[in-house]
């Protein structure tokens, strides 16, 4: 769902698929926060941050 429906507005970019680009974001979040932190980020499958 986080991958799939945003990547419809991307031309079909977003699935999690053998074979896919692998751009990849790592989110961190805790009952009652209020916002989502960034862990890490991957670019074609490698960590970048």
């Amino acid at each position: 769902m986080a991958t799939r429906n945003p990547g419809r507005f991307l031309n079909g970019i977003g699935a999690l698929e053998i074979g896919a680009r692998a751009d990849l974001m790592l989110f961190g979040w805790h009952p009652g926060a209020t916002e989502l932190n960034v862990v890490q980020t991957y670019l074609a499958g490698e960590r970048v941050w």
